[in-house]
């Protein structure tokens, strides 16, 4: 499937490659892609990722561009099992929509191209757990967020602890990649043990992300490792 946007690609049909990439994208899974871009290499992979990046940052069925804020939590509470994560009322100048996405969408079967559907969302309490919040702009530039932004954006909860890391903003799919890596970076601290998972991202047993730039990725895992140490 991605073969007819690297050709495309090379014949300089800029146009016809985005077609293609969309295509591409609303058939495949992000399980799928590694398996599917084992072949690609060189300038050729860069390339078609980096119009795959902008395909799933300007697409998909909300139209973008979506950015997404990569979020560890800790939640205790010790009447319920599990807190709601709800879009925010109010919303930063030039944003028009916003939502939560669960950290492990990326491990499902649905194809990339539509998995970008941001809502409320339930997470378990009493637990580390991560999220992305989706902003959908109208602008080409992220937005600028403010410091209470996310503490805002969740259910309000009594008697219960609240830990949040989230302030960077990324197009939304390497958010999930980056999510996906606080949290292990976060159970691995905690002493727990993580099995290995495809894409997962930098760690022991696991493979890159194909999206997040290594240097995003190493804070990620950073990141998590120093909010495990918060979170006890």
């Amino acid at each position: 499937m991605h073969r007819p946007v690297i050709a495309h690609l090379k014949a300089g049909r800029y146009c016809d490659a985005i077609a293609a990439a969309r295509s591409w994208l609303e058939c495949t899974s992000y399980p799928q892609l590694s398996p599917d871009l084992a072949g690609v290499v060189g300038e050729e992979r860069t390339s078609l990722l980096s119009l795959a990046r902008e395909v799933l940052a300007m697409g998909g069925p909300l139209g973008g561009p979506l950015w997404g804020a990569p979020a560890l939590l800790h939640l205790a509470s010790a009447n319920r099992p599990e807190a709601l994560l709800m879009p925010p009322q109010t919303l930063p100048k030039g944003v028009v929509r916003a939502g939560w996405l669960p950290a492990g969408l990326l491990d499902s079967d649905m194809p990339v191209g539509f998995v970008c559907k941001p809502d409320s969302i339930t997470v378990p309490t009493d637990e580390v757990t991560a999220a992305v919040l989706v902003l959908q702009t109208v602008e080409l530039e992220a937005p600028e967020l403010a410091d209470d932004f996310f503490i805002e954006s969740m259910e309000p909860i009594v008697d219960e602890r609240q830990v949040l890391s989230a302030r960077v903003l990324l197009p939304w799919i390497e958010a999930l990649e980056a999510t996906q890596i606080m949290l292990r970076g976060a159970r691995e601290a905690a002493g727990e043990a993580v099995p290995a998972t495809p894409n997962a991202g930098a760690g022991a047993g696991t493979s890159r992300p194909l999206f997040l730039p290594d240097s995003v990725a190493s804070w990620a895992l950073a990141a998590g490792r120093t909010f495990a140490a918060m979170a006890r």
